[in-house]
């Protein structure tokens, strides 16, 4: 899926008494084309981002989430930033101007937005969840979709909400289009079975029907 933000290097830590999840990683690159032969530009920290200037830009991401999702908002919430539900990517693409978003190497918000669901049919057995988020805003923010999926891959060491994790990595994420819901896919799939099989039934009925 294009455009596409690869992250690599995840982290994070997740609260199983306040259900908060916080990643972070290293947004290197971002591929325009699906061709698998090109290594997309590289996405650098940029000045003032923190770190030197020629480290790979970074990703970040808060939300509150059980086994059956996000947690809504709360006037209640057990922490300060529970329920916030944001994704961002920091950081400069260039060290010359004329480049593909900011004109210098400045970090500024490349692409930022509010978490709306969380996917977890593959957590438990493949540690994947899968973030659908709506674009509000940065520099990026015109090459893609109002709304993206970011694929997060937590590493092995992290696949249940059951209990608190104070700092798992080997992650990686992907930030892009969306996919089709998996049940959309079956109910597509179930539709053309029916339309392929009464299409069969009307040719054997035409058939029987010319012998007479």
């Amino acid at each position: 899926m294009v455009p596409d933000i690869a992250v690599g290097g995840l982290a994070g830590m997740y609260n199983a008494d306040s259900d908060d999840l916080y990643l972070q990683g290293a947004a290197g690159s971002i591929k325009m084309t699906t061709d698998p032969s090109d290594a997309g530009q590289t996405i650098y920290l940029g000045t003032g981002g923190g770190g030197p200037k020629r480290a790979s830009g970074l990703f970040m991401l808060n939300a509150t989430v059980q086994d059956a999702g996000l947690v809504q908002p709360s006037a209640t919430a057990r922490s300060a930033t529970a329920n916030q539900h944001t994704f961002s990517i920091t950081g400069a693409f260039n060290q010359s101007a004329g480049t593909l978003g900011t004109a210098d190497d400045t970090n500024v918000v490349l692409l930022q937005g509010t978490l709306t669901e969380a996917r977890l049919a593959a957590f438990e057995t493949l540690s994947r969840i899968d973030f659908v988020a709506t674009v509000t805003g940065g520099a990026l923010s015109n090459l893609f979709e109002p709304e993206i999926l970011i694929k997060v891959d937590t590493g092995s060491s992290f696949n249940s909400f059951a209990y608190t994790v104070n700092g798992f990595g080997a992650g990686s994420a992907d930030v892009g289009k969306p996919v089709p819901e998996p049940a959309s896919l079956a109910i597509w799939s179930a539709i053309a079975f029916a339309a392929c099989c009464s299409q069969k039934r009307r040719k054997r009925v035409s058939t029987t029907t010319a012998a007479f």
